[in-house]
């Protein structure tokens, strides 16, 4: 083969293996999020179908592409047999599967605390599937990496529809069948070697595309504004809770009443319903979701703290990134609670008690007009509670309306306006 040849061999692989990947991510990662996202019964009918297509033989694939485009097939205007696109055509089918069920399982992976966070911070669709795509980004670089290797190295197919035209639609694959039906074994070995280091380089280049820029915030300005920890409560004066699972009821008649500055504590034992009456209050509730969340809303901070970005700084800016009207100054929210030199740290990086702060500020970033915390200051120092019930204090001055779950009676006492005792 000569290395004229050769090149446009090499070209054709990569361009035709390429668009087919290109065309199987644009049209079924989003099926994936959206089949992730949704929760139709049949639907786990249809996760084993695509997955019983990631052995799609393509020679099957070659017969059906074949047929359509024929002079007797429904797409034979389109006059793409024995072309490149009839091979781009026959691999997209191979390969959207792989990228289908693997984006859906990626997106699956994504915990629930990091989709109730994206929720209540008042994510847009676009924008929740954006930042679950930033989340799951690891594993859909795996996915892709392996519908593209599915792609590269498939012959059967595209030896059918293509017919293997020198110079056009001739790949390294059914080179390499040719060069071996001619007894040029040498020569096809050394084509599988190329091919072989060149899906290599395009392996290597999605590995290190993985990792992860705990430096990125350093490159972009910090926005500088007034700390505003709350907003003044116009909801309702008082909520009535009730919570049933599995037909057992878990809380049963508890009122909760609300009003501006106020803070309202639950204290009881474990397990007697204080997270599920936090939850109906945020809208996080089991068929709930009608409530509206954004700048001036719910505040939600979980018991458990989970990452949604790179940076600590970016953590804390996320409601300016969610929401226009919503301007942040990170550093000043960052020393209120201790955090300043740790700005630019991934959040993985830092201590449990450094977690539970983040994710306190990265709340009043949103400036809540009700502000729900489940524990918020369970296991830390004596320093550390005060930081953060101080912030607590400056969003009731604000007008905020409060409700907190804690088992520590001294911190009740301190803080508390009304207990709910169950």
């Amino acid at each position: 083969m000569v290395e004229a040849s050769l090149y446009d061999v090499i070209l054709t692989s990569f361009f035709t293996s390429g668009t087919a990947t290109i065309l199987a991510v644009l049209i079924g990662l989003p099926l994936g999020a959206w089949s992730s996202r949704s929760d139709f019964a049949w639907l786990k009918f249809v996760h084993i179908f695509v997955r019983t297509l990631y052995g799609l033989p393509p020679v099957v694939v070659g017969v059906f592409v074949y047929l359509i485009l024929s002079k007797s097939g429904p797409l034979s205007n389109l006059d793409w047999l024995f072309t490149v696109n009839a091979m781009i055509l026959a691999q997209t089918i191979l390969v959207l599967p792989i990228i289908w069920g693997g984006s859906w399982s990626a997106f699956n992976e994504i915990n629930n605390n990091q989709k109730e966070i994206i929720t209540t911070l008042g994510a847009s669709n676009r924008q929740a599937f954006f930042l679950q795509l930033g989340l799951a980004r690891r594993n859909l670089l795996n996915t892709i990496a392996l519908g593209f290797g599915r792609a590269i190295a498939e012959v059967g197919a595209v030896f059918m529809v293509g017919g293997n035209i020198a110079g056009k639609t001739r790949v390294m694959t059914t080179s390499i069948v040719l060069e071996t039906q001619q007894g040029n074994m040498n020569s096809a070995l050394w084509l599988g070697l190329i091919l072989l280091l060149l899906v290599c380089s395009i392996m290597a280049l999605i590995e290190f595309s993985k990792l992860d820029a705990i430096q990125v915030s350093k490159k972009r300005n910090l926005n500088v504004g007034k700390v505003v920890l709350g907003s003044n409560y116009e909801g309702a004066s008082s909520r009535h809770i009730n919570v049933e699972f599995n037909g057992k009821k878990i809380v049963e008649d508890i009122v909760v009443n609300l009003s501006p500055g106020k803070i309202v504590a639950i204290s009881g034992p474990s397990g007697s319903g204080k997270t599920s009456i936090l939850r109906e209050l945020c809208g996080l509730g089991e068929g709930d979701s009608s409530t509206e969340y954004g700048k001036g809303t719910i505040g939600w901070v979980a018991q458990d703290f989970s990452a949604i970005t790179s940076s600590v700084a970016n953590e804390i800016a996320l409601a300016s990134y969610l929401h226009e009207n919503c301007e942040i100054d990170e550093m000043e929210m960052a020393k209120r609670v201790g955090l300043q030199d740790v700005l630019f740290q991934h959040p993985n990086t830092l201590s449990g008690g450094e977690l539970q702060r983040l994710a306190l500020m990265r709340t009043l970033a949103l400036s809540p007009s009700l502000l729900l915390l489940d524990e918020f200051t369970s296991n830390l120092d004596n320093e550390s509670v005060m930081l953060m019930e101080k912030q607590v204090n400056d969003a009731k001055e604000c007008g905020a309306a409060i409700v907190l779950v804690s088992h520590d009676s001294e911190q009740i006492k301190r803080l508390s306006d009304e207990v709910i005792e169950l």
